[in-house]
């Protein structure tokens, strides 16, 4: 980001504040991560080994290739649908790496996805070029950067079944808090300070039909925080009625949790976790996604919502160590060690195989997906 982006993004931030006391934290979120012109997205290529975090389809092909499959799998069960009249669904593409990974999958089992109209939920112009180029250059299927269409809303989408992913996307959509203080239950909000930053304090009271529509308790400790995402909420409501109603599937990955109890906010810079208001649009912004609320939206639509299991319990049931073998090369030990090292990384419990997260949407029915025998288990352990 440049410092006139970034002195820009400041300017704005403070006069929200000045204008409404303070903002309310998904807000200051989106405004940061997602202004059209100064925002992090909007400035920075923050995906990558270069960038300020690296997504499991940058870390192995692999990622793709099983969540392709997987797609597949459930476009053959839903009656195999022509090019005209099923979709590939993607929200938050990024660089379209995984996209690519996808359509490969597709062309080597022949469904018809892949000749499908592309709909990509990308708001950023950047990220929109980078995709048409990437998918120009690619011989991957006869797609083109012609058969892409950019949406900026869920209405925007075909009245046809979806096949899609969103992978660390929710994450990103910002995220409201309160806390409970002496007085009660406080919306947690952005102010500025005195010298032009900004710190997060108390801010009104919430009303009482505020209170009972987030189902708050009446009493708390002291200093309690609790997570709520409207955005992600309206967007899941939005994709669960589609789908409930025109079918196919919408697979979340992302980094979570099935709660919305404490602070989960944090900021991430080269890697590493960083200061939240410091370095403000140059740093990633990101929350730990409830999925307890993603899946009360998803049913209260009349759709099924399926997990979440870990990621390596879901790649590891879809072949992801099987895979691996049948890849090694006798001859190519320094291809060998990269292979493992990043399946190693997208399971192992110490990396991304427990912290992230993947659930489905899916129309009613009965039965589970395969990746999601331990959501059986699970279900069985609660009762």
């Amino acid at each position: 980001m440049d410092d006139n982006a970034q002195t820009q993004l400041l300017t704005e931030l403070q006069h929200l504040c000045a204008e409404h006391h303070s903002i309310a934290l998904s807000r200051f979120m989106q405004h940061v991560l997602s202004h059209p012109e100064y925002g992090y997205y909007a400035q920075n290529t923050a995906i990558g080994t270069k960038g300020d975090f690296i997504t499991a389809p940058e870390v192995s092909p692999l990622f793709g290739e099983i969540i392709g499959a997987f797609l597949t799998y459930i476009w053959q069960l839903s009656g195999s649908p022509d090019k005209d009249n099923a979709i590939y669904f993607e929200a938050g593409p990024g660089h379209g790496t995984l996209l690519c990974d996808i359509l490969r999958v597709f062309t080597h089992h022949d469904c018809a996805l892949k000749d499908s109209r592309l709909t990509l939920f990308e708001a950023s112009k950047k990220m929109q070029a980078h995709i048409r180029t990437k998918l120009d250059s690619e011989p991957i299927s006869k797609q083109a950067s012609g058969a892409v269409d950019f949406i900026s809303s869920i209405d925007s989408l075909p009245a046809k079944p979806i096949f899609g992913v969103a992978n660390e996307f929710f994450d990103a959509l910002g995220v409201d808090q309160v806390i409970f203080t002496e007085k009660g239950w406080c919306w947690h909000e952005v102010f500025c300070q005195p010298s032009g930053g900004f710190e997060l304090a108390p801010a009104r009271l919430l009303s009482q039909q505020e209170a009972d529509s987030h189902h708050l308790p009446h009493s708390a400790n002291l200093g309690t925080i609790i997570e709520f995402s409207p955005l992600a909420d309206r967007m899941i409501d939005q994709l669960s009625a589609h789908i409930a109603r025109y079918g196919g599937v919408l697979l979340i990955a992302d980094y979570g949790k099935s709660d919305n109890l404490g602070d989960s906010i944090q900021a991430v810079k080269a890697h590493k976790a960083h200061p939240f208001f410091s370095d403000i649009g140059t740093a990633d912004l990101t929350h730990l996604v409830d999925f307890s609320a993603l899946s009360r939206k998803a049913e209260a639509r009349k759709a099924r919502f399926i997990g979440p299991v870990e990621q390596a319990d879901f790649l590891k049931e879809l072949g992801l160590f099987q895979r691996t073998e049948a890849l090694r090369r006798a001859d190519d030990p320094d291809y060998n060690r990269r292979l493992v090292a990043g399946v190693d990384r997208l399971a192992n419990p110490a990396q991304m195989g427990q912290i992230f997260k993947i659930a489905a949407i899916l129309p009613a029915g009965e039965g589970l997906p395969p990746g999601f025998s331990k959501h059986a288990a699970n279900n069985i352990d609660s009762r």
